[in-house]
């Protein structure tokens, strides 16, 4: 029979056994995938169930031309996806509005440089600094704004007008021209700004100088008739999908709320490589400069984000609450793909697609990659370790009167009141460390992510993580306060001397 301090070792390192062999387990069943992959059909229908995605629609573009479509797994509710199955297309929708105010610009009815508060007055409430932020300076996110310190998402406001005038009561974190963290709203003025200067609605324009013009016909950037022709999006609990619906307010529209599909965005990709694709230069005068300014220097190129390397990349990454998306444009190559998922989450959108679009661009510029890791097998993991640490907390939780008693033990056996003062400290540190993780992680997750988040939205975006992450906050905070109501009553030194008053 097991000692008691064998048994309590035993308790202690059982949960992480468990998790261990669990991890060997599932790291350890057979992969059946190829030594390389040789093409982008093989590897996105194989790698769907590898990632652990209900679903995912691709196209990809070859020499300044769409060249690949495909569709893989299905929505929320069951229901098969097509190639041509329209889905919102999130942050990618700032293309779209890059687009629009490159055209307008070279068309000379807006000027980039210019202030934006010349064409959105509202902007002028916010004072001086506020005011003289350009146009130019939104679009590549380098107007001093950051999302932390005003409310980015503005779930409440109705219109473009509505999200202007929250803009203007943001507060510069830094000088105009610099680049603090991406936000939103951003976007959404340049919108309106293209909206007042042609006299036009961001849909009419949307649809009669990209979507029209390209054959985007599955294309739409009215987000309250949009919706309607969705598939069901869901957000991500570690393996398991759960169906959610996708914000596409019209305040949203110029930043993340465009619907298209796969293959109509490789089309607007297509013209901005290769300028006359299809006959038609949507970025009018501009667009025999586009691909040259996409240099190693720029941050921004009409709604992209350049990223560093060998190679000039244009990338945009997106996860709302039920659909996401990736994007890569390499203009040297005239070459790009696309990626779109009815779901959400946190690894979905910071593991899973950054890694397929890898290996998707090593496809296109090589003819073959390596099978990626099994990220569908991380979430399983994660989910069994959530498990076996809420039921050890929980274990631990219920037996508080005994660890106080030990304490208690301890303190009477060495005739100090030392053990018993060390396990209330202990105690409160931990009482403390949790509140503190509680008040800080929205400000912590939310400079990570680059936007102003609470526990609310955590949970609607990422609710396997984050409901482990406040189950176990939740348990061990009352696992300390058991165990500090248990500490309390006379310690030992005050005990002896209530017995010499006795004698």
């Amino acid at each position: 029979m097991l000692s008691s301090s064998a048994m309590k070792l035993l308790k202690r390192i059982l949960p992480f056994a468990i998790v261990v062999a669990a991890a060997l387990l599932i790291l350890n069943l057979p992969d059946l995938v190829p030594e390389r992959y040789n093409d982008l059909g093989s590897f996105f229908s194989t790698e769907r169930q590898r990632q652990g995605l209900i679903g995912l629609t691709v196209a990809s573009v070859k020499y300044g031309s769409p060249d690949f479509v495909g569709a893989w797994g299905e929505d929320a509710r069951g229901i098969p996806l097509e190639s041509f199955t329209p889905m919102a297309i999130g942050s990618l929708s700032q293309a779209i509005t890059g687009t629009l105010a490159a055209r307008a610009a070279a068309d000379g009815q807006i000027d980039l440089d210019q202030a934006a508060s010349e064409l959105l007055p509202e902007l002028r409430a916010g004072g001086p600094a506020l005011a003289s932020i350009t146009l130019r300076e939104f679009l590549t996110q380098t107007s001093g704004l950051s999302p932390l310190s005003f409310d980015d998402r503005h779930s409440g406001a109705r219109n473009l007008d509505a999200a202007v005038r929250i803009l203007a009561t943001a507060k510069p974190q830094g000088a105009s021209g610099e680049k603090i963290l991406p936000i939103e709203t951003g976007y959404e003025a340049v919108g309106l700004a293209v909206e007042r200067a042609t006299k036009k609605s961001y849909a009419k324009l949307a649809t009669s100088e990209i979507f029209v013009p390209l054959g985007m016909k599955q294309s739409e950037a009215d987000g309250e008739t949009a919706s309607d022709r969705l598939p069901q999006g869901a957000t991500q609990f570690f393996w398991t999908a759960f169906p959610k619906s996708e914000d596409l307010s019209p305040s949203r529209v110029p930043a993340t709320g465009v619907v298209s599909t796969a293959p109509d965005f490789t089309r607007l990709m297509a013209a901005l490589v290769n300028p006359g694709f299809g006959g038609v230069n949507v970025l009018g005068r501009a667009g025999t400069r586009a691909p040259q300014s996409a240099g190693s220097s720029a941050s921004d190129y009409y709604g992209w984000r350049v990223k560093a390397g060998k190679e000039a990349e244009l990338r945009i990454e997106s996860s709302g609450m039920a659909f996401s998306a990736i994007a890569g444009l390499w203009p040297d190559r005239q070459a790009g793909i696309v990626i779109l998922v009815p779901s959400s989450g946190l690894l979905i959108s910071k593991l899973v697609l950054p890694t397929l679009l890898e290996g998707a661009h090593a496809i296109l510029m090589s003819d073959s990659t390596e099978p990626p890791p099994p990220f569908g097998r991380l979430a399983i993991l994660l989910g069994i370790a959530a498990a076996i640490h809420i039921l050890a907390l929980s274990a631990s939780t219920g037996s508080a009167m005994s660890w106080a008693r030990g304490a208690k033990g301890r303190s009477e056996a060495k005739g100090s009141d030392f053990p018993l003062l060390f396990a209330r400290i202990r105690c409160l540190i931990g009482i403390l460390f949790r509140l503190l993780i509680v008040l800080s992680m929205p400000t912590f997750l939310g400079y990570l992510l680059g936007s102003r988040v609470d526990w609310g939205w955590m949970f609607e975006w990422e609710p396997g993580l984050t409901g482990w992450l406040a189950a176990a906050t939740v348990i061990g905070l009352l696992r300390n306060i058991a165990r500090l109501s248990w500490l309390r009553g006379p310690s030992s030194q005050a005990r002896k001397m209530q017995l010499l008053l006795k004698r």
